[in-house]
């Protein structure tokens, strides 16, 4: 039986006289359908029984499941941990084609908390029913904290200017989301950065009188962070706070950023940076711990992970004594400073990787996996959970591509010490999340092309060399940024050559993974499908465009049928877009999407009108367009 299911399961035993059973034959018992309503999504309404009971002596999460060819017994700490152990049966059922051996099941997890956080701040908001099959997707790899990123895209009365161009959600949806959460064992904590981040909102006019401005200069460009300085920004930040304490009620915990606010550091020098930072997160926690309400704030601006605008460690216990850190670091290291000065220190903290998902088409599957395991592993009992993140930095990613990255995050903070290896957990992820077997070795192929480009580039270095692997994150973003860059500007001949063959690749990927049949959701393996031709798009683009300018008129004019065959499929590629936005998501960002991509086709076709026009090339390659 392959019981690799996700979270890995601690302890497995197949009983020495087993037989297969079909889980449709079982159903819950009166008692466990009314003990766990949610469990009867997953099960069918078999005429043998599967039972509940609970164990005092037993963790809140943990279980144990008994599956006999006559019943299926199942003994559990709580609701959530009767909830998993249907969810464990459900996966080992998917895995099986629907049968499962009668065994022995004993499970828990290492890590009391298991958190994902969402971004939707930087492109896509989900709509209300998809903000919900989040949430079930969540329970379903036994996952207990939900963790949406609102910054500027949840509606506050007390600051109505707030989200303006942003389509932002209404309260009573969250309200009405956090009572749905609790229905499968999940928590809501949202992330509210009540200093730096303030990408958006701090560009309108309207909040220029809160924000500290570059170099301290009032006549100076708004940097992202409020001044901490500025009355108003206090009283602002505590109307925010209450408005959030409403929302999400009942709620113990927020998540009050905290992170890369470099701003300071540079406008201000270090000393006075560290002073007004830990003024400003005292008065915060303070606040909240007057509202009975625990925070939490990123640690990075003590423990950072790039740039020079660290503060002095020390500081960080000028903060409060009742606040949990946590620290994210999204490459993957044998050693992670911050985690262990945080346990040096005695600190209360989580630990939190990537999805590897932000500006990239495809995400960092491989990165994702070892950031996750990396970070598991050195944190350990010492961790209060793991928050795994996902961001959408630059606007052009699907959040639907979080998935792999979740399932990740949910293996290493069930089981920290887990035995799977990366192929593992690619062929499970697939079958258990799509319901589709795979070619994983037709997949990696495919996934590890950053690797191939980096190895071309620097074959000197081992496949296995850590920070080789956080330098070839940033092809993939690379690639992205080439697919919606200019199409005056020539390519980078160093892409170009490295590019030579994976337009093939990609195109046989297509080929293969379009014609797979999906039987779980399938709207999200449409995303899948689609953010490869993305990435298909952007090698016929690298493959297409030039490294040089041209020389001859025939040589240029020779290319125009191409140019416009790419600027047609890039407007294929743009309906497509819209079709997947809106199938789960608001407008929110979608305009940007748009034209970016409206920019692109545009951008070939004025290339055409170039290539069957130019009488005199530039001196300057490309970029003059002298006609």
């Amino acid at each position: 039986m392959n019981i690799k299911i996700i979270p890995e399961i601690k302890s497995v035993t197949i009983n020495a006289d087993a037989v297969k059973v079909a889980l449709a034959d079982y159903g819950l018992s009166q008692y466990y359908a009314e003990q766990v309503p949610v469990a009867a999504e997953l099960i069918a309404a078999g005429a043998k029984a599967i039972n509940l009971t609970y164990s005092d002596d037993m963790a809140k999460d943990e279980h144990t499941i008994s599956v006999g060819s006559d019943s299926i017994e199942v003994v559990a700490g709580s609701a959530a941990a009767a909830y998993y152990a249907v969810c464990t049966l459900d996966q080992l059922a998917q895995l099986n084609d629907g049968m499962i051996e009668t065994c022995e099941i004993h499970d828990a997890p290492d890590m009391v908390e298991r958190a994902f956080s969402d971004d939707i701040s930087r492109g896509v908001i989900s709509t209300l029913d998809d903000f919900k099959q989040i949430i079930r997707r969540i329970a379903y790899i036994k996952g207990n904290i939900y963790m949406p990123y609102i910054e500027d895209s949840m509606e506050f009365e007390s600051v109505p200017e707030s989200g303006m161009y942003t389509d932002p959600v209404k309260k009573a949806e969250f309200k009405e989301l956090v009572k749905y959460a609790a229905q499968y064992y999940v928590k809501i904590i949202p992330i509210i950065n009540v200093l730096g981040h303030w990408d958006r909102n701090g560009k309108l006019s309207c909040f220029s009188d809160v924000m500290l401005h570059h170099g301290d200069d009032p006549n100076a460009a708004p940097a992202n962070a409020l001044d901490t300085r500025v009355p108003k920004a206090r009283e602002m930040v505590k109307n925010i706070l209450d408005e959030v304490i409403e929302t999400f009620a009942p709620i113990d915990v927020i998540h009050v950023g905290g992170d890369e606010v470099i701003d300071y550091f540079r406008s201000l020098g270090r000393d006075k940076a560290t002073e007004l930072y830990c003024s400003h997160y005292k008065f915060v926690c303070d606040y909240l711990s007057s509202k009975g309400i625990k925070p939490l704030m990123y640690s990075d601006m003590f423990t950072p992970v790039w740039g020079d605008h660290e503060l002095p460690f020390e500081a960080i216990n000028d903060i409060s004594t009742d606040v949990d850190f946590v620290f994210w670091d999204y490459a993957v290291r044998g050693f992670y400073k911050g985690i262990q000065q945080l346990k040096d220190n005695g600190s209360n903290f989580y630990v939190s990787p990537a999805t590897m998902t932000y500006n990239r088409a495809l995400p960092d599957y491989r990165l994702a996996w070892l950031n996750a395991k990396e970070m598991a592993l050195q944190a350990g009992p010492k961790a209060k959970g793991m928050i795994m993140s996902s961001w959408g930095d630059g606007g052009l990613c699907f959040r639907e591509e979080n998935w792999y990255g979740n399932y990740a995050g949910a293996n290493f903070a069930w089981r920290a010490y887990s035995t799977y290896d990366f192929h593992d957990s690619i062929a499970s992820f697939f079958e258990i999340f799509y319901g589709v077997k795979v070619d994983v070795g037709k997949f990696i192929e495919m996934i590890d092309y950053d690797i191939t480009m980096f190895y071309r580039r620097k074959p000197e270095l081992s496949s296995h060399a850590y920070d080789s692997y956080n330098e070839m994150s940033h092809i993939g973003m690379q690639i992205l940024n080439t697919l919606y860059g200019p199409c005056f500007k020539n390519m980078d001949a160093g892409i170009k050559s490295e590019a030579v063959g994976l337009h093939n690749l990609f195109r046989d990927s297509y080929e293969y993974f379009a014609n797979l049949v999906p039987t779980r959701n399938t709207q999200t393996y449409g995303v899948f499908v689609f953010d490869i031709r993305r990435t298909l798009t952007s090698f016929e683009k690298i493959n297409l465009l030039k490294a040089s300018r041209y020389v001859y008129r025939d040589e240029a004019k020779a290319d125009i049928p191409a140019i416009l065959a790419l600027a047609d499929q890039c407007e294929k590629d743009l309906e497509r877009a819209r079709e997947v936005w809106f199938e789960n998501n608001r407008q929110s960002s979608w305009n940007y999407y748009e034209a970016r991509a409206l920019d692109l086709v545009e951008g070939l076709r004025a290339l055409a009108r170039y290539c069957d026009n130019v009488k005199k090339f530039s001196e300057e390659k490309m970029l003059g367009r002298v006609y």
